[in-house]
């Protein structure tokens, strides 16, 4: 197993949040209303390097494109991140380290049987991905899984999906007038849908990793439950 330690940044333009939909520059006021949830995004998420986890892929644009359409400000904030156990850390040596030496040393007796039981110790056990989405009509889940709430401090609330992957959602904005459909989603009401206001009302911020156990969903659940969402939720439009 290779441990890649170096930090990808990925410097991309932004695009609206639906592929193929007619688009325009964003204006003076939308940008302001678009940065100012960006400022607060970013500076949240940046505090969740430390000394065994680091980022290796951050999306950040320079240019932001708006959906050429009557409905609630459509765009891409560009604010995804990965996350990774950074390599020669504390963690890493202490929990990681022993399990690909063991690897390393089965592959060197061939005995490949043994080598992928010991690799599903940490397959999908070791990253995590961070996506940030504005301006969301509707969440799904089940109200079981909404009783469920993770306790996010400054967040409407937060929930896990189910299934075999970890993909759990921060939200955030005033969702006290949502509707429930009957599959279980609940619907936003926006307030400045079709009044020609630029607004992002609301963020939907997903945490995924490929097991629901190990230490990439320790890490997430314990960066929901203890980070302070309040200041991106302050930055939203009202």
């Amino acid at each position: 197993m290779k441990r890649t330690a170096a930090v990808i940044a990925a410097l991309l333009l932004a695009s609206v949040a639906t592929a193929d939909v007619p688009s325009r520059p964003a204006n003076p006021r939308e940008l302001a209303v678009i940065q100012k949830v960006v400022n607060a995004v970013v500076a949240t998420l940046d505090k969740f390097e430390n000394s065994d986890w680091h980022k290796t892929n951050e999306w950040s644009h320079d240019h932001f494109d708006v959906a050429i359409d009557p409905g609630p400000l459509n765009t891409s904030l560009g604010c995804d991140r990965d996350y990774e156990i950074r390599g020669g850390s504390a963690l890493w040596n202490a929990k990681i380290q022993p399990v690909v030496d063991q690897i390393n040393a089965l592959v060197a007796k061939r005995d490949l049987d043994q080598m992928m039981k010991v690799q599903s110790r940490i397959d999908g056990k070791l990253k995590f991905s961070v996506e940030v989405s504005p301006n969301i009509p509707s969440v799904g889940g089940s109200e079981a899984d909404f009783a469920h709430d993770l306790g996010a401090r400054g967040a409407a609330f937060s929930y896990c999906d189910k299934g075999d992957e970890l993909e759990c959602a921060v939200v955030l904005g005033d969702w006290a007038h949502h509707s429930t459909a009957a599959d279980g989603y609940r619907n936003y009401k926006f307030v400045h849908a079709a009044d020609g206001v630029p607004a992002i009302e609301n963020l939907v911020i997903r945490f995924r990793s490929q097991r629901r156990e190990g230490f990439a969903a320790e890490r997430a659940m314990q960066l929901i439950q203890t980070t302070n969402w309040a200041p991106i939720s302050a930055s939203l439009t009202k």
